[in-house]
Order: C-alpha cells, then structure tokens, then sequence
C-alpha cells in the first residue's frame, strides 16, 4: 500500500509495484486536501484506473483542520507555513499506517533520493513506511523509469511528467526556490556520493560554488532524516546510510 499524491514518486512507485506483485496485490490511499494541486486527484484517480488497483480516499480536511486548531489553540502562534506542510504529512501519515494496521498492508515509502540527501522531507511523515522504493533513486532518474515505464503504453499522464517537480515539496518555505533545478542538484549529489569529489572538484567541473556549498550543508543538516529513514532498495554505488558521513572536506 502507498500514497497516491498525483506526483511523479509515487506514481512510478506504484506502476513499479504493480509489475513486480501484480495490480491485485497493491491498494492506494488518496487524500486530498487543500495544499494539493488542483488536478493531483485527477492524476491520482487516472493512474489508479490505468494500473488496475484498488484506490481508497481519505478527505483529510476534515480531519486536519480539526486537528490544526486544537494544536494552535495550545502552543500560539507558531511559524504556520512550516507547522501546516509538516503538521499535513504526519496526519496523512498516521492515517495511512492505521489503514496498513488494519488491513494488513505493508506500507511502502515512495520518497526519492533526492529529496532525501537535502532534507526536503518531513520526519514521521513522508519519510515513513517499512521499504523506500526509491530511496536510492535520484529525482532525475525517477523521470527516467517514468519515461521507460511509459515507453511501453502510457500509464503516467503527460500532466504528471510535466508537473512542477517542487509543486507540492516545501523545503525551508519554497521547493526550487532555495535550490536550483533537480538536474542540477543531481550532478552535484553524484559527484558527492559516488565519486567523491571534494568541494573544489565540483567547482572546477563547473558548478557554482554557492550551489555546492549549499548543498553539501544541507546533506549534514539531513542526517537525522537520513539514520531515522525506513530500509531502501539499493541500486548506486553509495546509498543514504551511515557510511557517506565523512564525505570530504572542502
């Protein structure tokens, strides 16, 4: 079982489940709410009808704003944008354990590595679940499966492939905003973690120094995402563990 947002993730993570244990043994859980793109249940719903599997909705507004201002109510006036993205991602997550508790499902973690590596996830929410499907794939490769994926018959709509890939992630209040573009980031992390590289290294390949440096201080400050995060499918050279906290020093 997993979380259906109507993005690229967890889009290709449910179309690699379904080819690996077949349509009937996957479910998806929706749950729509206010901070999702207008058309993530569209996308959601059309996928969930194109790989055959059961798709279950949970309207979390509800259930979040009832939640939201009880904890307002006791601690003030806290930094809200922040307290909503993360508050939403626990709720949701809570949720979606309580339905793998009692139906029995293994709930799958569809974050990418990316997002991971700078922290651009919430802990005890999306980085929950008992296996990350792509927890070794950066977020560039995730666009790639996609495309191999519907090289084949066109199972994740053009709208998802062509979706904001920040549209929907918050890291320290704006997705890209703060960093640069995915592709750039992915050059930069390989470079890290699979190669090595130093800070001047990377530099002199032609990155911005601003961008490496950055980067680079993000990985330390995720650390404790990285530790607490759920085991991974390992696929690179170097996936997120213990092992790459020594990465070389400028």
């Amino acid at each position: 079982c997993l979380i259906l947002t109507g993005g690229i993730d967890s889009s290709v993570a449910a179309a690699l489940l379904v080819d690996a244990l077949g349509e009937d043994r996957v479910v998806a859980l929706q749950m729509p709410s206010r901070n999702a793109t207008d058309h993530s249940a569209e996308d959601a719903e059309g996928l969930a009808a194109k790989l055959g599997i059961e798709l279950v909705t949970i309207p979390l507004n509800e259930i979040y704003f009832s939640a939201f201002d009880t904890i307002v109510g006791s601690i003030g006036n806290p930094d809200l944008s922040k307290l909503e993205t993360d508050f939403r991602l626990r709720l949701s997550t809570a949720l979606f354990m309580a339905v793998c508790e009692q139906r029995g499902y293994v709930p799958i973690n569809s974050a990418n590595k990316t997002e991971l590596a700078v922290g651009a996830l919430t802990l005890y929410g999306d980085t929950s679940g008992v296996l990350g499907l792509l927890g070794d794939v950066y977020k560039t490769d995730v666009y790639a499966l996609a495309r191999h994926i519907n090289s084949r018959r066109e199972v994740i709509s053009e709208q998802t492939m062509l979706k904001s890939p920040s549209s929907e992630m918050l890291l320290y209040g704006a997705g890209e905003s703060v960093l640069p573009p995915y592709d750039v980031i992915d050059s930069i992390l390989y470079r890290m973690l699979e190669r090595w590289q130093d800070q001047d290294e990377i530099v002199d390949a032609g990155f911005e120094k601003s961008d490496v440096v950055k980067i680079r201080t993000l990985i330390y400050a995720s650390l404790d995402k990285v530790f607490q995060f759920c085991p991974i499918i390992e696929v690179s050279s170097m996936p997120l563990d213990k092992s790459y906290i020594d990465l070389p020093t400028a």
